[in-house]
């Protein structure tokens, strides 16, 4: 039996995470370890849950910047374009607290 398209592409069919906006090869290749192969798999667990994911496997190296590009990413928009609010709201799904993009920032 050979492989179809789709198992080539991502192993559960859908668009490859490195073809996603904001995600490239190492965000793939870290996804791939918690079992997260393609858009569609990505899609279906959600950011939150793919970063709790990450964040369990690799620790502090996942930064929020991570859950906001795989938010933005499912949106098929650039993550800077979300917005303070969007990205507090994602971060407290987390359990994290949202931190200012900026050194010196204020609250």
């Amino acid at each position: 039996m050979g492989h179809d398209r789709t198992e080539a592409e991502g192993g559960s069919g859908g668009r490859r995470i490195a073809e996603m906006p904001n995600l490239g090869p190492a965000m793939e290749r870290w996804l791939a370890e918690v079992g997260i192969r393609s858009e569609a798999d990505l899609a279906a667990i959600g950011a939150v849950d793919a970063f709790r994911r990450l964040r369990f496997a690799f620790g502090r190296r996942v930064t929020l910047n991570a859950l906001y590009g795989m938010a933005a990413a499912l949106e098929r928009r650039p993550w800077t374009d979300l917005g303070l609010d969007e990205k507090r709201r994602l971060a407290a799904a987390a359990g994290l607290e949202a931190s200012p993009c900026r050194p010196g920032h204020k609250k």
